[in-house]
């Protein structure tokens, strides 16, 4: 029968957080399962300090916030496996999304809004699909040519680099977004293709990524006109763009998806 060892949270932890903080790991291996609440765990790495590395929610259980001083319970078999290799299966789909107001679309050329936060210091946040719908009373003008809409990381670079663009009939066309009374296009992020239209109210829009994912940092929707405007004009009080975003989470010092 395995060994139990005993300790507990030193700190709260989120429900992705890969790293906990204990307050003892004394007798505490790689390969170990821990359980907290109704989670269990894997501990993938030991260190430094009373910190461990953990492959969450294994063995069918869900992921969860704890808070500090729960109490977390170590088997300790008499063999230490390392941990398996994570299926694809296991890798958790994450989702994202945003309403954006009036005022926060009239300003997107110059306030990008924030879609995904910060996913900690050593994870890239790396996009699979988006969806925006634009909800209008009244359509926005003076959208000025090679205006266009992106998704990115506020450090690093682009992820969908001219996702609509109001002069290049191969890609969703801002202008027709925008000013349209209900509009709606899909971004399929990772492909080096394409295709598709906003027309009428549907539009299809698939984008390679531009650039490789940067750590820890914020992924926006930005705006662009290259006229130089700061607003674009019309509109009402009333209108909404949803930003949905799909995604994982890599995480640099494990050298795998989390």
């Amino acid at each position: 029968m395995a060994a139990i060892l005993s300790t507990s949270f030193a700190a709260p932890v989120t429900d992705w957080a890969a790293s906990w903080s204990l307050a003892s790991v004394t007798g505490v291996q790689v390969g170990h399962l821990c359980a907290a609440e109704s989670e269990l765990a894997q501990i993938t790495k030991v260190g430094p300090g009373t910190t461990v590395t953990v492959r969450r929610g294994v063995e069918g259980t869900a992921s969860a916030a704890h808070a500090t001083s729960t109490p977390v319970t170590v088997s300790v078999a008499g063999e230490v496996a390392p941990p398996p290799p994570v299926s694809a299966a296991a890798i958790p789909l994450r989702q994202s999304s945003v309403v954006l107001s009036h005022d926060q679309i009239r300003t997107l050329p110059v306030t990008p809004v924030p879609v995904i936060g910060a996913p900690g210091q050593t994870r890239m946040i790396v996009p699979i699909s988006a969806v925006l719908i634009g909800t209008y009373t009244t359509g926005y003008s003076g959208i000025n040519a090679w205006a266009d809409l992106t998704f990115r990381w506020r450090v690093g670079g682009l992820a969908a680099g001219g996702l609509m663009n109001r002069t290049s009939p191969a890609l969703a066309d801002v202008s027709t977004f925008l000013a349209s009374p209900s509009q709606w296009t899909q971004v399929t992020f990772g492909l080096v293709r394409n295709i598709g239209a906003v027309t009428s109210a549907v539009g299809l829009s698939v984008f390679s990524v531009a650039s490789l994912p940067p750590v820890n940092e914020v992924f926006e929707l930005a705006g662009y006109d290259d006229g130089g405007a700061t607003t674009w004009a019309g509109g009402h009080a009333a209108n909404t763009i949803r930003a949905t975003v799909t995604y994982v989470l890599f995480d640099t010092s494990l050298g795998r998806f989390v």
